[in-house]
């Protein structure tokens, strides 16, 4: 009974090593529920064995990041390899790489400050004890892990698949990947300030400024589509009607 005792005084006393050491393993898991969502809504056709290879370098790089270089620094690095990594071991293009980067992105900020300041309403402690509590911070991520596999089934499910990328010209390709670079600097960006700001300023200016860019960057993306779309399709008509005069 004391040994259970001990090790829950351990979780809920703040811990900042602790934390980091049992949240270090965690990097397998995020890997794998990435993958399977933007591999899954960007229609990306991979084997078994570059999935796993994939997990097992991402996750490693990741840990390695997390453990030896500053926060700040890590979380760039991890912007550039990520694509770099989906690029060559996912063997897709680079249009989809950098999209791929760019959809997770977006849950998970978005799920971060949903979850934070659920546990920062319910727990009433600062914003550094939910990261240095390991059992708040276990928890968060795990909740966080748990939505984003469900949104990658009921992407499955739903057949919710972005299938034009691949139909783009490199104009409009080129176009697509300055929007998304832009739009991961610009939430990195926010994300970290929020990390200072999160239990000082309301969670609703925090949630209008997060959603405000993001669907900014999610318009600019839709109206990219619609204009590919139409382009395909004038195309089309033009070989259909090419056709018909052979």
């Amino acid at each position: 009974m004391e040994i259970f005792q001990t090790i829950w005084t351990a979780l809920t006393t703040p811990n900042e090593l602790l934390t980091k050491i049992l949240v270090l393993p965690l990097a397998f898991v995020e890997t794998t529920v990435m993958m399977l969502l933007f591999t899954t809504i960007l229609d990306i056709k991979t084997t078994k064995k570059q999935k796993l290879i994939y997990i097992a370098v991402m996750a490693i790089l990741t840990i390695i990041s997390n453990t030896f270089i500053p926060k700040s620094y890590g979380m760039i690095i991890n912007l550039i390899l990520t694509p770099i990594l989906i690029k060559f071991l996912l063997k897709t293009s680079w249009s989809k790489s950098i999209v791929a980067e760019f959809i997770p992105l977006i849950v998970t900020v978005l799920l971060d400050t949903i979850i934070v300041r659920i546990y920062l309403i319910l727990f009433n402690v600062p914003y550094e004890q939910i990261l240095a509590i390991p059992i708040f911070r276990l928890s968060a991520i795990l909740i966080m892990y748990a939505i984003i596999y469900l949104l990658h089934r009921l992407s499955e499910y739903f057949h919710f698949y972005i299938t034009l990328i691949d139909a783009m010209n490199r104009k409009e390709k080129l176009l697509l990947l300055l929007n998304c670079i832009l739009a991961i600097v610009a939430i990195g960006t926010q994300f970290y300030l929020v990390g200072f700001y999160n239990d000082k300023l309301p969670f609703v200016i925090i949630l209008l400024n997060m959603l405000s860019l993001i669907t900014y960057f999610l318009m600019s993306l839709y109206s990219l589509t619609g204009i590919s779309r139409l382009a395909i399709t004038t195309r089309d008509l033009e070989e259909t009607k090419q056709y018909n005069k052979t």
